[in-house]
């Protein structure tokens, strides 16, 4: 079982719920899958693990900022060459719970009701898992329902996709000098001001494209599409690709197409003019694209940005 003496630091106002927190963290990390009760194997204990996380004095700040400490001494302590920083958005879904009060909207209809977690985690090589180091959770207010078009217009600051830039932020330069750190976004990251702090600060990211966005390159003004289209295909490989049940997808070895190439994407017309963002930023494209997949199966076709 992990060692969790490090949280018994965490200041929670009270002595006795600082030395509970280690004890409830190494229960339930025992079985993470399993309820309370089943994760404390106790009536008496499970009760006092729902007063101590009902108590108000236990907020998610605290247990967080010390697991950020803890996760980087580890990664300090082993000082691996690469680490990747993955991070992404959970929802969690409260919706059954109609009696809960201080939820928000987490989907399409006014009934979906929980809370929204951004969380990036450090992973070494190997698939050697350090931990958490940043996490934010926040309530949606009801009225974000039906605003997307006057958010679009709103500075960073104020949208809820600055959670990209915050979490960067938060993380910083805390690794050591041999580390080289990259972090990993889905499709949801592709920001052009997650890019241009990302390029000012000299950090290195890697982020599923979403945008078929204005680009300038050797050939003049052109869309990502077709700048990607015209790059030679640097290389190909064969990857092993599993079956997939829910999709339909068999498995198969495929040879896939690599190019790359390096371009300046513009800065979005819809962004404010008084935002003091670069007028284009330069990155690399990477386009991984399956030759002659099987009938009636999807190709698979990735592009990055990094």
């Amino acid at each position: 079982m992990a060692d969790f003496d490090d949280y018994a630091k965490v200041e929670l106002g009270d002595k006795r719920l600082s030395d509970r927190l280690p004890r409830l963290l190494g229960q339930l990390a025992g079985d993470p899958g399993a309820s309370i009760l089943e994760a404390c194997m106790d009536p008496y204990q499970a009760k006092a693990a729902y007063r101590f996380t009902g108590n108000d004095s236990v907020t998610t700040d605290a247990i967080t900022e010390i697991t950020h400490d803890v996760t980087i001494k580890s990664i300090n302590d082993a000082a691996p060459p690469i680490l990747l920083i993955p991070q992404d958005t959970t929802i969690f879904n409260y919706s059954n719970l109609k009696a809960t009060q201080g939820l928000g909207s987490i989907g399409a209809r006014w009934t979906d009701a929980g809370i929204m977690a951004h969380s990036a985690i450090a992973i070494g090589e190997m698939g050697v898992i350090y931990g958490l180091v940043a996490q934010k959770l926040w309530i949606r207010p009801p009225d974000m329902k039906g605003n997307a078009k006057p958010r679009n217009r709103q500075p960073i600051e104020e949208k809820e996709s600055n959670k990209w830039v915050e979490t960067v932020e938060k993380i910083g330069a805390t690794f050591p000098e041999s580390t080289m750190v990259v972090h990993v976004c889905d499709r949801e990251g592709d920001i052009y001001e997650l890019f241009c702090r990302a390029a000012s600060e000299g950090i290195h990211y890697l982020c599923r494209k979403s945008h078929n966005r204005r680009v300038k390159s050797e050939s003049g003004d052109e869309v990502l599409e077709d700048f990607v289209k015209g790059l030679p295909v640097a290389d190909s490989i064969t990857v092993k690709v599993p079956r997939d049940s829910h999709t339909g997808r068999v498995a198969r070895d495929a040879v896939i197409e690599i190019k790359y190439g390096k371009c300046q994407i513009k800065k979005p017309s819809i962004l404010p003019t008084d935002n003091h963002l670069p007028k284009s930023i330069e990155v690399y494209i990477v386009s991984a694209t399956e030759v002659d997949p099987p009938q009636g199966q999807e190709k698979i076709f990735w592009e990055l940005i990094m």
